[in-house]
């Protein structure tokens, strides 16, 4: 796997595959990685596109109090959910075997 550089401000972008909900195709996006960020956010519109629901997304655990992400400025993202995508790929994409 390629090596990951960073730039002066601390951050990357990354392409990162997600499977879809019920079939193998896997998707892409190109993700920020964020030296200085202690949570990591996808937003519903791509989750949407491949396949999960608002009831599957609120299916996982509602974010509160200083579990909650915030956006550069110290604001809170309210109606944020903690949810474990069954299967994720950094880097380059080759297929299954």
């Amino acid at each position: 796997m390629p090596e990951v550089k960073f730039n002066h401000r601390g951050f990357a972008y990354v392409r990162v595959y997600i499977r879809a909900l019920d079939a193998p195709p896997m998707s892409h996006l190109s993700y920020k990685v964020d030296t200085g960020a202690n949570r990591t956010t996808i937003g519903k519109d791509f989750l949407f596109d491949l396949g999960y629901d608002e009831s599957w997304i609120k299916s996982g655990e509602l974010l509160t109090g200083s579990a909650c992400p915030t956006v550069a400025t110290g604001n809170a993202i309210s109606d944020c959910y903690r949810v474990i995508l069954p299967e994720i790929r950094i880097g380059e994409w080759v297929g299954y075997n």
